[in-house]
């Protein structure tokens, strides 16, 4: 009988854990729930161009050609310090693909209309002779020893997108069955 009730509760403690990781997994995947953050609140605007060691303001110009608005300098500065805890722990060079979209560009690339670029909060990057889930997981590796901010990682074939905003996670690789929950 004893058996039976064991059995029982771990059921129904599994049923209940599924149930929570698939809603957490709902909450965190899709990166269109995000609410829009089109004010620079979280980081102080500034008057000097940010810049650090390995990462110049110029890198995170749209790719229309646009620069960074002076209003957002202040959370590029906070993306490039990630950045560059990422570039020093890895020691190669990070290419940024994408970093600030204008609202024009970001639609015409298909960009969430909340996405992050919008107030240079996020950049898409790669590294040579790393694929993107290796940079994936040293990204992960990083947050947990808390020496990156915990943000949205979306993994992708070619790019990991990297934001500082809200805590999500998404995997829009075609080749890579990975689970970044």
């Amino acid at each position: 009988m004893n058996k039976i009730i064991l059995s029982f509760s771990i059921g129904i403690a599994l049923i209940l854990a599924y149930f929570k990781m698939k809603k957490n997994q709902d909450e965190n995947i899709d990166a269109s729930n995000e609410k829009p953050q089109t004010t620079n609140e979280n980081f102080a605007p500034m008057n000097t161009q940010p810049q650090t060691k390995n990462f110049k303001l110029s890198e995170f110009k749209c790719s229309d050609g646009t620069n960074v608005p002076q209003k957002y300098w202040g959370n590029l500065a906070a993306l490039m310090e990630q950045l560059q805890v990422l570039r020093d722990y890895i020691g190669k060079p990070i290419q940024v693909n994408s970093g600030y979209r204008t609202p024009t560009y970001n639609k015409a690339v298909g960009g969430v209309p909340s996405s992050s670029h919008l107030v240079a909060k996020a950049a898409d990057i790669k590294v040579n002779g790393l694929s993107s889930l290796e940079l994936v997981k040293i990204i992960l590796k990083l947050i947990q020893e808390g020496k990156m901010k915990n943000g949205g990682i979306g993994l992708y074939d070619t790019f990991v997108h990297y934001d500082i905003g809200n805590i999500r996670r998404w995997n829009q690789s075609k080749h890579t069955a990975f689970s970044l929950i």
